[in-house]
């Protein structure tokens, strides 16, 4: 290394001018460039000489750092302080807004800056980099702006004190780029010169206590560049009590078509009004145990919302999907059960189910089933649809329906109506106590009347999917609004 005393004044500038740039990577100098252009710019300049477009418009005096070469007068760490906290009324404090990397690099551009002539150096636009296709989608963005929010535990505990927030920037519905933020000790977060586009839209995700909660969707065509988004996220914690939930409009439809087979079909929705995620408790152990008999054959899930979080256990099907609040879970399932002519079918659920519709077709009008309330009967092209209902099932408690084909049924068992009579479905609830209940008749009429509207809810639904001629679905519907209006009426 030659002695300093053997360059000329010019050579020992370029030499420390050098090295003042091999504190920073080109990546962080990039980074540091486009933080400077966002936040900087606007009073600073360009080039560091005080002209930016918002110091001229208000008159504000500022320094020309290219009349202070390498700014000798201040220290790495008084630059450092300045950004972080401000400098009196004259610049405002970016503590919040930038990591202390993040700082440190803006203090090493801002000394870059006042030697730019020697080192050619000019602030510039950089895509943020984050995979093999991204900088060209990138590259298209037309400015920056800003997402912040605030994060809020509603169920009344902290925020996760190790979480962050992750923004996705999503184009052509492909996540292009994704940044992350830490939440501060009050559940605030901030993204700065996040790419912007109207053309994108942006996601905010944050996991607390295992559990993935999203933001809604931030629309780039419903902001510019410059702006800034505000967020309100809610996250809630997790309780694996399933007390919590609540069976909703359950619907059980059995077809009867004259063989040796009973075709069932169950959708069972799910609702969760608590203030807490009720989660599985692991990996083995489902939220939610459908049980179902031994002797079901062709179990098909397929027709459930997400089928990925269900499984195929002993003696039924677990599933372990997480219920948030406010939500609803639908789980919707058929199978096929043997028919002997004489049997008794058992249904459970999971939960404490509110309401249940067991609807049972018959298009051999050679079967008879009892079970719990009776609502009606219907023909329905040239068969026969029975409808029964069920209201306040605990959770474990079984539905029983006794159904049994009267062409099989020898003259002494079909006289014997009371043995017959003693093999109907019970519903094993202390409902029945209470009947005498002024109050408890009221709500079981109001149950009634709910049933019968969801009666005309699958009427519709069996119509638009074409499994009803229109004629008898006029007439079935026709029946059961007189019904409702009857019911309405008492």
């Amino acid at each position: 290394m030659p002695a300093f005393s053997q360059l000329s004044s010019r050579e020992i500038w370029d030499v420390v001018a050098f090295l003042f740039t091999q504190g920073l990577s080109e990546t962080d100098q990039h980074s540091a460039s486009l933080i400077y252009q966002n936040l900087c710019l606007s009073c600073h300049g360009s080039e560091g000489q005080g002209d930016g477009t918002l110091a001229v418009s208000r008159a504000l005096t500022m320094s020309d750092w290219q009349n202070q070469p390498l700014l000798p007068a201040y220290s790495d760490q008084q630059l450092f302080s300045i950004i972080r906290d401000g400098k009196g009324s004259e610049m405002n404090a970016f503590a919040v807004m930038l990591s202390e990397p993040q700082t440190e690099n803006l203090s090493k551009v801002v000394r870059l800056l006042s030697i730019q002539e020697a080192m050619n150096f000019t602030p510039q636009t950089a895509a943020l980099q984050e995979g093999g296709t991204e900088p060209n989608i990138l590259d298209q963005n037309q400015g920056f702006f800003s997402v912040e929010g605030n994060v809020v535990n509603v169920s009344g505990g902290a925020v996760d004190a190790a979480a962050e927030a992750s923004l996705s920037i999503i184009a052509n519905g492909q996540t292009i780029k994704k940044m992350t933020a830490h939440l501060l000790t009050n559940g605030f977060f901030r993204f700065i010169l996040v790419p912007y586009s109207p053309e994108w839209n942006y996601v905010v995700t944050v996991s607390h206590n295992g559990t993935t909660f999203n933001s809604n969707v931030i629309y780039g065509s419903e902001y510019a560049s410059a702006a800034t988004a505000h967020l309100l996220m809610q996250v809630y914690d997790a309780n694996t009590d399933i007390t919590l939930l609540r069976g909703e409009q359950t619907h059980v439809m059995l077809e009867f078509n004259g063989d040796d087979t009973v075709r069932v079909v169950e959708y069972v929705m799910i609702s969760n009004h608590s203030s807490y995620v009720v989660v599985p408790q692991n990996e083995i152990t489902p939220l939610l145990k459908f049980t179902l008999p031994l002797s079901v054959q062709g179990l098909d899930l397929s027709n459930s919302t997400d089928t990925s979080y269900l499984k195929i256990t002993e003696g039924g099907f677990g599933d372990w999907q997480s219920i948030a609040p406010g939500s609803s879970h639908q789980v919707v399932f058929e199978y096929t059960l043997p028919f002997k002519g004489d049997d008794s079918l058992l249904f459970s659920f999971p939960v404490t189910t509110t309401s249940v519709l067991v609807m049972v077709q018959d298009n051999s009008n050679q079967i008879t089933c009892k079970g719990p309330q009776h609502l009606n009967q219907r023909s329905v092209d040239g068969g026969t649809l029975d409808i029964f209902s069920a209201v306040n099932l605990a959770a474990g408690n079984q539905l029983l329906l006794h159904c049994y084909n009267t062409s099989q049924m020898v003259p002494e068992i079909a006289g014997g109506a009371a043995l017959i009579f003693g093999l109907l479905v019970v519903v094993l609830i202390v409902l029945s106590k209470k009947k005498q209940n002024q109050l408890l008749r009221k709500e079981q009429a109001r149950q009634k009347q709910n049933l019968i509207l969801d009666a005309i809810i699958v009427l519709d639904d069996s119509y638009k999917a074409g499994d009803l001629p229109k004629a008898a679905y006029e007439a079935k519907r026709a029946e059961l609004v007189k019904q409702l209006e009857e019911e309405r009426a008492q």
